[in-house]
């Protein structure tokens, strides 16, 4: 009777974990830093990643929503002074929609029916700052 009561509350607590990274209230962090602040995504920052980071290792997943049929134009800036970052975004099905990176900064990605997305933000001994910011376009 005991035991059934454990594993309840870790289904319960397990579901809440997972309803919570996919609606993107949860970010999984796995990283070190000597020193790491990430722009919070409220208020005029909604449509904005960034931060500032000082020998950042490891890398950041979140789901982001965005509005299903629209076209968004992505921008990335980054001042890296030293290391690598990279941000790949990623559909439904696991398929890279965008790389960005010190050679790639601008794209635009047709959501379709979809409205969930993974982004990932690799850190290789990286020193700097970054920022991807998006916005809706209208394609006529």
């Amino acid at each position: 009777m005991k035991a059934e009561y454990i594993i309840l509350i870790f289904v319960i607590i397990g579901s809440i974990i997972y309803l919570l990274y996919i609606n993107g209230y949860l970010i999984i962090n796995i990283k070190s830093a000597l020193f790491y602040v990430g722009t919070p995504r409220i208020g005029k920052n909604k449509n904005c990643l960034g931060a500032r980071f000082n020998r950042c290792n490891g890398y950041i997943k979140r789901m982001i929503r965005l509005k299903p049929d629209s076209t968004y134009k992505f921008t990335y800036v980054s001042n890296i002074e030293k290391g690598k970052l990279s941000i790949n975004i990623y559909d439904k099905h696991k398929k890279i929609l965008a790389i960005f990176d010190d050679q790639h900064s601008y794209q635009k990605i047709s959501t379709k029916d979809q409205k969930l997305f993974l982004f990932i933000t690799n850190f290789i001994h990286a020193d700097g700052d970054y920022s991807l910011t998006w916005k809706e376009i209208n394609e006529s």
